[in-house]
């Protein structure tokens, strides 16, 4: 399991999570999908880039569904004993395919947990496939390779629809990655968002994902983001190797402009 605390500061006053000179407190709750590249890392970086004071926790244990989180007692005194502002969560991307039954359930139980403890709830929507993704073709589960094979075309329609019905029933906010995701696969396919494991992100797919998931935490315009990200700056990982993400101006114009769709979109699906 891994564990561990970003604390970053601005001294901008004119922003309301500051006034009280005390960071926005985040939790990240998931699994692989967050960790690969740190997107809460990432997400901590744009903030401190947007001069947002922000303290940033995580519990991200690999393969992890919403009923692991929710059967974990370490997962739950985090929420409860911790008094975040905001709570994200995030389940595995194969969940709204194979059991979006139980990703519903455990979602709401989750929900109703951080509303219990005063915090804010963001539903981190995942993506789809790019293809048979590594772990599914190494797996002895049979039935899943032939679920995965049938619905791998059609990954982003049950996201979409376990999602949005996860957000109607609780009333809690939406962050649409999957959707951005969605978006700029068509829009501009040169931009590789997957790993070569056809599953986790890419670099590129780390910041598209944070662009969004920054935007929903702190209700900000995707606008202004920066250029340059350092995703494994942190004490908890000594082993992992320093390295910087680059993009062009003209790609993160794009992906400012891809999450701001993604986002106006799914309000609206919501809002109706």
């Amino acid at each position: 399991m891994l564990l561990s605390t970003i604390l970053i500061f601005s001294t901008n006053p004119l922003n309301a999570e500051t006034k009280s000179n005390k960071p926005l407190k985040v939790l990240f709750i998931g699994n692989s999908l967050t960790f690969f590249h740190n997107i809460n890392d990432l997400v901590g970086q744009i903030a401190y880039h947007k001069n947002r004071k922000v303290r940033i926790d995580e519990y991200l244990p690999g393969s992890t569904v919403f009923s692991d989180h929710y059967g974990s007692k370490e997962c739950l005194g985090m929420i409860r004993n911790n008094k975040y502002d905001v709570v994200v969560l995030q389940s595995s991307s194969f969940e709204p395919v194979s059991n979006p039954e139980e990703l519903i359930e455990y979602g709401k139980k989750l929900y109703e947990e951080i509303n219990k403890s005063g915090a804010r709830t963001v539903f981190f929507m995942t993506w789809e496939y790019k293809g048979m993704p590594d772990w599914i073709k190494k797996s002895k589960n049979k039935k899943n390779k032939k679920l995965a094979e049938k619905e791998i075309p059609n990954m982003y329609s049950h996201i979409k629809k376990a999602y949005l019905r996860l957000a109607e029933d609780t009333g809690a906010e939406l962050s649409p990655v999957g959707t951005a995701w969605n978006m700029m696969r068509k829009e501009v396919p040169d931009i590789i968002l997957h790993d070569k494991d056809n599953s986790h992100p890419s670099e590129y797919g780390s910041v598209l994902s944070a662009i969004v998931l920054y935007s929903s935490i702190f209700q900000d315009e995707p606008k202004g983001m920066p250029t340059s990200y350092y995703p494994y700056k942190r004490d908890k990982d000594p082993g992992a190797k320093d390295y910087s993400i680059k993009i062009e101006f003209a790609e993160k114009i794009k992906m400012e402009q891809i999450a701001a769709k993604a986002i106006k979109e799914t309000k609206a699906l919501l809002a109706k």
